[in-house]
């Protein structure tokens, strides 16, 4: 009796979209877990340790990894707040339009910066995401597949070069502050109020099945 016939080279591709968070303005003491203040550092660096276990603040599962078994293509990042503009005075909105437009973000890979992975935390606020920010699904449809190719085909058509993590290569953000001054004046603003920002890394990963 013939052996059955088996099936290699299957690829499966799933949509990813991991985040991690830090705050400006008062953290309180009752709050279970350190969280990443910007405001006591003019640099923290995400996606490592310090949010892990706490699903609101980031959904990665080991500290600097991705799905350790795939190779991932990061396509699009944005960042997001828990306060609408709307929510805010006009002094808060200006303190902090002068905070995000004077800070950088950078995405490194391994130790090394990326280059075209680094803006200001305003442009990535002002960047809206094309769904709601949500915990991307274990498994995605081939419809949901094609289209998230669609438009980041069109990113790399307006210069959106992506990025290839390597399986088990470590990944981090780190965001800097270089005006202490509207710093001070964004906190104050907020008079007791904590600002929280999260940033969210897109993008396809694969992995070799069978």
């Amino acid at each position: 009796m013939s052996a059955m016939p088996r099936l290699q080279g299957y690829r499966e591709t799933q949509r990813l979209n991991v985040y991690d968070m830090f705050v400006i303005g008062s953290i309180p003491t009752a709050l279970v877990g350190p969280l990443p203040g910007l405001e006591e550092a003019s640099r923290q660096r995400l996606f490592g340790n310090a949010n892990v276990g706490f699903y609101d603040r980031t959904n990665l599962m080991v500290p600097g990894l991705l799905a350790c078994d795939q190779t991932t293509w990061l396509e699009h990042w944005y960042a997001r707040m828990d306060m609408l503009p709307e929510q805010m005075s006009p002094r808060q909105r200006a303190d902090l339009h002068a905070v995000a437009s004077r800070a950088m973000v950078t995405l490194c890979v391994g130790d090394r910066p990326r280059t075209g992975w680094s803006r200001p935390l305003a442009e990535l606020l002002a960047d809206r995401p094309w769904e709601p920010a949500s915990v991307t699904e274990a498994k995605s449809t081939p419809e949901e597949i094609m289209a998230l190719k669609a438009r980041y085909t069109q990113r790399r058509e307006e210069g959106m070069q992506p990025e290839c993590v390597p399986i088990r290569q470590n990944i981090s953000v780190t965001v800097e502050s270089f005006d202490k001054a509207a710093m001070a004046r964004l906190v104050e603003s907020l008079d007791g109020r904590r600002l929280s920002i999260w940033i969210h890394l897109e993008g396809l990963a694969t992995r070799d099945c069978g």
